[in-house]
């Protein structure tokens, strides 16, 4: 690293170590021509301002495949922009200007960077960059950092306030190019210049060159929101990684927007939004129950994403994520859930973030897979690993949208489309396990249809089709294997619904008298002691006997008599007996005299 000089004219020292680039608000790598209109043309920092070109600007994308054909000198900028300069009406050179419309720059904090790559031989008289504060490109250039290249004598680079200059060096330019700062903090009224000049072979980063302060106290503008930052070229020059961010000394706040998705087989993939001021990155937190207790699991992430893959499938992991600086670090997000799935999720790529085809498998029927168009969302369950599906559990979205227009779009939209299996990757072999009709599927709650094809698959997916070719319409989905039943029969995910395990199935949980399996096969609650298959009364009546028992809405019941407790002379005397939400009741006859005893089974 090269000596680091503070030249300082009219006001006080301010010096500020460089910080990574890493947070930046606005930012622009100009990879393809289409972002030169695009990022150029959007939100900015402050009060909602713009970027623009001046009268007669001409940016281009420099060729990163054959660089030799377009200019003389190496371009270690590959794929940036180069700006041009326009012709005035006598013939001469004039400035091409990239600026900010409006943007608050003389009240805010801010740090800006451009990186420049060294212009070719020219003019000594012409071949400028300025990069500043102003009203506007043509209005005064207030206070701007200009280099001049190729002419040592002239005094540069230099700091220039009200067309005065404030602070200089007169070091030639020679290095390939240059990443250029400009810090602005506004209690001092104090703009820094730090440079940083590549090595001959071109490596950036080998830290601040040289560092020149300026008091601006004497600026003045019509209207802050007027006060603009700008990027001027007088030559023909390649520029890249053009940033803005708030300088502060504060901690950051809290990140928003996290999303943890079970991205591929055995890991939790963790997204945020940007966090403007967490310019040293992130760290991440995690805890198994959601409560106040989280371990940090990763420190000084630099992007906005992690990956967690020290998962265990099928438990449910929480996610925070907090940002840091130099002062600390910031506010903890909102906390995010995600269940690793022990299979890879396929499917079709969602534009929208919060919709992506992980929602279907996040056990959260409030969120849903939003692919607008045809596509598909399923599983690959492995190499050797192939499954026979014999039920398949979906639930569509359940909101507003669901009931717009005629009271139920989701299900009409999903009239349709169905469940596959295959065992070639494309699905060029699929198979129809399920199609979904409005008939067979009800809003709102889970659905469950039975798979009849017993051929076993590698591959299964949830594909879009029929009249609307959407997907937009479901969120959940739990395809159910053969090996997903206990020895009893009953469901995995029924029991895991209630806090338990297959290891529970022949447990009295809740202490009334019915196993686990027992309590699937009632339909009752295996949790709680007071939802229980039970017989509530038996009255004599003038109709003959009246038998109340507890039921379950839509089971099937059966009433079997006994002469004895200890005989099996056991009858039944009335099958298909529709239960009613609660109770259900039941008058029989009683002939002849003696002892009978009444059971209910379940069919």
């Amino acid at each position: 690293m090269r000596n680091r000089n503070a030249l300082v004219i009219g006001g006080a020292a301010v010096v500020l170590a460089v910080q990574a680039a890493s947070a930046q608000f606005f930012t622009n790598n100009l990879q393809e021509e289409a972002s030169v209109t695009n990022l150029f043309n959007q939100s900015h920092l402050y009060d909602e301002g713009y970027w623009l070109f001046s009268t007669n600007n001409v940016i281009t994308v420099r060729n990163p495949t054959n660089l030799a054909a377009t200019v003389e000198r190496t371009n270690y900028l590959a794929g940036a922009s180069t700006m041009s300069t326009s012709t005035t009406s006598d013939g001469g050179e004039g400035r091409s200007t990239l600026y900010t419309q409006f943007g608050g720059y003389s009240t805010n904090d801010w740090k800006a960077h451009v990186a420049i790559e060294t212009p070719a031989a020219g003019d000594p008289s012409k071949n400028y960059i300025f990069f500043g504060m102003g009203q506007s490109p043509g209005d005064g250039d207030r206070a701007f950092f200009r280099m001049q290249y190729g002419a040592a004598s002239s005094g540069q680079p230099r700091v220039y306030v009200n067309g005065t200059v404030v602070d200089s060096d007169s070091d030639a330019v020679t290095a390939p190019g240059t990443d250029v700062y400009l810090t602005h903090i506004s209690e001092t009224d104090t703009l820094i210049v730090e440079l940083d000049h590549w090595a001959s072979d071109g490596t950036r980063s080998n830290g601040v060159d040289l560092t020149l302060i300026a008091d601006i106290s004497s600026l003045s503008f019509t209207s802050d929101t007027e006060a603009s930052l700008f990027f001027t070229a007088q030559s023909t020059v390649t520029f890249s990684d053009f940033w803005v961010q708030p300088y502060t000394t504060e901690a950051p706040g809290m990140p928003l927007n996290v999303y943890a998705w079970p991205d591929d087989a055995g890991i939790v993939s963790v997204y945020w939004d940007e966090e403007v001021l967490s310019t040293d990155g992130y760290n991440v937190y995690r805890s198994i129950d959601g409560g106040d207790t989280y371990a940090r699991i990763a420190v000084g992430v630099m992007d906005t994403s992690y990956v967690d893959s020290d998962v265990t499938s099928g438990e449910i992991y929480y996610y925070k994520v907090a940002g840091t600086n130099e002062y600390g670090e910031g506010l903890l997000s909102d906390s995010e859930y995600a269940v690793p799935s022990p299979y890879l999720i396929l499917g079709t790529e969602a534009t929208d973030v919060e919709k992506s085809k992980y929602e279907l498998f996040d056990d959260d029927v409030d969120t849903l897979f939003g692919l607008d168009a045809s596509g598909y969302a399923g599983l690959d369950y492995g190499e050797g690993n192939e499954q026979e599906f014999v039920k398949i559990r979906y639930h569509l979205r359940d909101d507003a949208w669901a009931y717009y227009d005629d009271g139920r779009r989701a299900l009409i939209r999903s009239a349709g489309c169905m469940f596959q299996g295959a065992n070639s990757a494309d699905f060029s072999d699929a198979v129809t396990l399920y199609t979904l009709t409005t008939n067979n599927t009800v809003l709102g709650e889970w659905n469950e249809c039975t798979v009849t094809n017993s051929t076993p698959f590698r591959y299964v997916r949830y594909q879009s089709g029929g009249s609307f070719n959407k997907i937009n319409t479901m969120a959940e989905l739990d395809f159910i294997t053969a090996s997903d039943f206990t020895a009893n029969g009953t469901p995995i995910y029924w029991m895991e619904d209630y806090g338990l395990t297959d290891a529970d199935d022949e447990v009295d949980s809740d202490g009334d008298g019915l196993l686990t399996w027992e309590e699937y096969v009632a339909g009752t609650d295996p949790t709680n002691a007071a939802s229980v298959l039970t017989i509530y009364s038996g009255s004599n009546t003038v109709n003959g006997l009246v038998l109340t028992w507890q039921s379950v809405e839509g089971k099937s019941y059966s009433i079997i008599t006994n002469s004895s407790l200890t005989l099996s002379a056991r009858g039944t005397i009335a099958a298909g007996i529709t239960g009613l939400e609660n109770a259900t009741s039941y008058t029989t006859t009683v002939s002849g005299a003696g002892t009978v005893f009444y059971e209910i089974g379940v069919e």
